[in-house]
């Protein structure tokens, strides 16, 4: 489990219990610690897990092969190609089936309003979603736009100002302009959660492809992997001399 979604879960670990972690591209990484009993609760099914705690994994939560096995977890592949999980409850031996999402897909579109504040700091000023379906269309996106440049006051000049809210006026008409929630992403609703309830069920394929993990960062080559070039001599020096002008082609076989 990330630390981030320990945090958020309300979850906490001895940092004293620490294991080497070796990613699917081969980095070896240092727990942070190990949470004891973790209640999972997956359909009806609950479950106490030993969760091991990492700074900055590429998921939120990873089941790997031990929860298969304790599970004894099936997965069957549909004809229009998704996935159910079939796992079982070591205890009880009840079972139960666990539909799985293609990651990416079906979730809807989202748009952000970004602030830089400098290196590491980015913060949502706001957030909007489309008015009617889960896609943006290009003019939506536009008027959306336009809409919160107008409700920020971004706009000095009186002139300018009007023109838009009259474009604004135009197009509504024609093409719904999402409303603007200002502010961070209020990730419980308003409510603080009960710490026994469950934050939020993820299924998904257990890792990334090497090429979406790595990221590549930018530093200094060190010496022992340098190449240092020592050109000795002159290199062209045993070289043949060419004829500029070959004699014509002989054909010898």
């Amino acid at each position: 489990m990330s630390k981030d979604a320990a945090i958020a879960s309300q979850v906490t670990w001895n940092p004293d219990i620490t294991i080497n972690m070796q990613s699917a591209n081969g980095q070896i990484e240092k727990s942070c610690g190990l949470a004891k009993n973790v209640p999972f609760r997956l359909g009806q099914l609950t479950m106490y897990l030993q969760v091991h705690v990492m700074e900055k994994p590429a998921y939120r939560v990873l089941l790997g092969r031990p929860f298969d096995v304790l599970t004894e977890s099936e997965i069957k592949n549909l004809s229009d190609g998704g996935q159910i999980i079939t796992i079982t409850d070591p205890n009880t031996k009840e079972r139960c089936v666990v539909p799985t999402y293609a990651r990416g897909e079906n979730q809807g579109e989202c748009a952000f309003i970004l602030s830089y504040g400098g290196p590491g700091d980015v913060q949502i000023e706001a957030y909007t979603q489309p008015k009617d379906d889960k896609k943006f269309s290009n003019e939506e996106l536009r008027t959306t736009y336009l809409s919160y440049c107008l409700m920020d006051d971004q706009i000095g000049d009186k002139k300018e100002k009007k023109v838009l809210e009259m474009y604004l006026q135009q197009s509504q008409g024609r093409t719904p302009t999402a409303s603007w929630t200002v502010g961070e992403l209020d990730e419980s609703d308003g409510e603080n959660p009960d710490p026994s309830d469950p934050l939020g069920c993820f299924a998904g394929k257990k890792y990334k492809p090497v090429g979406v993990k790595v990221k590549p960062v930018l530093g200094d080559l060190p010496k022992k992997y340098r190449i240092k070039r020592e050109i000795k001599g002159d290199p062209l020096a045993s070289m043949p001399a060419l004829n500029p002008r070959p004699p014509d082609f002989e054909p010898t076989g």
